[in-house]
């Protein structure tokens, strides 16, 4: 299996190297935090903490797209895998949202932001129309929610470089539509 080449990997390598291609942050914000969070259920959609015999036929849920991100993060950020409460320990959609709203690594919270940022874009190209929306529960075409992401991060960057003296810009450009 190949090795994801995660946010903070590429801060690593840019140090060595010495040209940055990201920027560094020093703290996330609580409610640019919970705004991420309801962009990423909005576009990619929710997941339902349910047992198999408890609906004849499950809501609408993203759950193996949360699946697959969680499964990521697993492998590759120790933090989160660390993070995970027993109550979540099945439950991808929560352990993702949780960390993004609670964790200190903020290398990991920016993994996570990533990974989710490629997942819309893969969601985008795979669903051009928007008919399988709904079938993930979700409300929010995913490239659009690509061009609020950016912008919440803007605007939470051009708020904190105003009172601090490091800069900050978001890393999900990285996250644009190709």
């Amino acid at each position: 299996m190949p090795v994801f080449e995660t946010y903070a990997s590429r801060v690593a390598a840019v140090a060595k190297a010495g040209s940055p291609d990201v920027y560094t942050y020093d703290e996330l914000p609580a409610f640019l935090r919970e705004q991420i969070s309801q962009i990423f259920s909005g576009c990619i959609g929710l997941g339902w903490k349910v047992s198999s015999n408890q609906f004849v036929s499950s809501p609408p849920n993203a759950n193996k797209d949360w699946e697959a991100i969680a499964d990521i993060m697993k492998r590759e950020v120790e933090s989160f895998g660390n993070s995970i409460s027993s109550r979540d320990s099945r439950y991808a959609y929560g352990q993702c949202i949780n960390y993004i709203r609670t964790a200190d690594d903020l290398d990991g919270i920016l993994n996570l932001v990533e990974i989710c940022g490629l997942m819309m874009i893969r969601l985008s190209e795979t669903d051009l129309r928007g008919f399988r929306l709904a079938d993930r529960g979700a409300k929010v075409d995913p490239a659009e929610g690509l061009g609020e992401l950016n912008e919440r991060f803007l605007r939470a960057a051009s708020a904190t470089s105003s009172r601090t003296a490091r800069s900050s810009v978001s890393t999900a450009s990285t996250c644009t539509r190709r």
